[in-house]
């Protein structure tokens, strides 16, 4: 199993940041690999199709969402990664009040010649998201 874990401090506040993640609509807004997104149904159980910037298409569905806790947790149901059982969390803490902490991890299996490719690839995503998340959300 390969696991991955990306953190960034943003300055934001936490709750700015949580709406944006909550709705898992507009991720083309702060990931720049995504050229479009579109949500089917709303809360655990909704589908993001995302069509990447070379016309590749992610389907997503979110598992689940804890607004208390600032976290929610989605799976990759079909793509072109060679990967098995992708399952991603991304979770908000506040660091004060107009700051917070974001993580975004994945777990998923993958053969052991892709592996490694696939781990910088995904590393680099989240790294970009992040960043986006921050640039989008702090210019409001």
């Amino acid at each position: 199993m390969v696991e991955i874990h990306v953190e960034r401090t943003l300055e934001v506040p936490a709750q700015r940041v949580w709406e944006a993640l909550r709705s898992f609509e507009g991720i083309e807004t702060y990931l720049p690999m995504i050229a479009r997104s579109e949500v089917r149904g709303s809360g655990a159980g909704a589908v993001r199709v995302c069509t990447t910037q070379d016309g590749g298409s992610i389907q997503e569905r979110l598992e689940s969402l804890d607004d208390a806790a600032m976290r929610l947790v989605y799976t990759i149901v079909d793509g072109p990664m060679p990967i098995e059982d992708y399952r991603s969390t991304m979770h908000v803490r506040a660091a004060g009040d107009e700051r917070c902490t974001v993580s975004w991890s994945c777990t998923f299996e993958a053969a052991p010649e892709a592996a490694e490719e696939l781990r910088g690839m995904f590393t680099g995503v989240y790294t970009d998201g992040l960043a986006g998340l921050e640039k989008v959300h702090a210019a409001r």
